[in-house]
């Protein structure tokens, strides 16, 4: 592979602007969640074309909230019109949670992220199997981000940017599927495992368990002159510092394999390499 890669940088800011209900209100609420434009690519999905990018949020999509008491409530997303979505809240519970987000420190996460009251961290997890979307797209619930309230608006932020590759076919070659992509690093693990945030939402560490991402087509790809296939892969700020080797698979059979010297992954940004030629 040729040692050139191409820096793509994109704005990984969500807002969420907060209609907080009254203490002791019992009737619904909603917030709203709005995402801005981005220069390239991410997610909770992305959208868009010619350098013109958006996120957009998914239908099935929950945040976790904390408050300046160290409680926690998770909010799920109830409409989606893209850029926009609501959270719906309900009841007396979720009004008095939100009811200070006015005057006092609100922190939230995305996606699925673990935390007990009493301990001074939340985890969200980078895995070390992760599902091919295509494009600069990536699977839903999978890319980790932190915000902290300003008033009644939230700005998401992350430490976890993306590597991006292209598989092609030389002209003539007759078909072939490919099913899988194993990424192993050079650094010991340094690819998967959690990114740690304190209580303020400011990011403390990232704990690696392990240097290999393996990452799977839901079905497998079909490559040929016409066909590319292409994929985007989810790694913590600074990872792949000593290089890497990945290995192209169709099930058992390597079809192909690439080694890299140091390409540290850069948050909120695709770290995109060139044209990668299987056969």
């Amino acid at each position: 592979m040729k040692k050139v890669v191409r820096m793509l940088g994109l704005c990984a800011l969500v807002a969420l602007a907060f209609t907080a209900c009254k203490k002791n209100d019992t009737k619904s609420v909603t917030f709203k969640a709005s995402m801005p434009n981005v220069e390239n690519s991410t997610r909770t999905h992305v959208n868009g074309a010619q350098g013109a990018y958006w996120l957009e949020w998914n239908d099935d999509d929950a945040i976790k909230v904390l408050n300046d008491q160290g409680d926690e409530m998770d909010f799920t997303l109830t409409t989606n019109n893209g850029q926009d979505a609501e959270f719906q809240v309900v009841g007396t519970e979720g009004c008095n949670f939100l009811a200070n987000l006015e005057t006092k420190d609100y922190v939230a996460f995305y996606p699925y992220a673990s935390y007990t009251k009493g301990n001074s961290e939340v985890r969200m997890s980078i895995p070390a199997a992760q599902t091919i979307v295509g494009n600069f797209y990536f699977a839903n619930n999978l890319y980790p981000m932190a915000a902290t309230n300003d008033g009644i608006n939230f700005q998401f932020d992350s430490n976890a940017g993306f590597v991006y590759f292209v598989f092609t076919a030389s002209e003539g070659t007759p078909d072939f599927y490919i099913t899988h992509v194993v990424l192993t690093s050079n650094t010991p693990n340094d690819l998967s495992g959690d990114m740690v945030y304190n209580l303020d939402g400011s990011f403390n560490r990232f704990e690696g368990t392990g240097n290999v991402i393996t990452a799977s087509w839901p079905v497998p790809k079909l490559v040929n002159q016409w066909n590319a296939a292409d994929l985007s892969i989810i790694l913590p700020e600074g990872a792949l510092n000593e290089g890497f080797n990945i290995k192209i698979y169709n099930d058992n059979e390597l079809i192909n394999e690439y080694n890299a010297p140091s390409n540290p992954v850069v948050a909120k940004t695709y770290r995109e390499f060139d044209q990668m030629p299987l056969r």
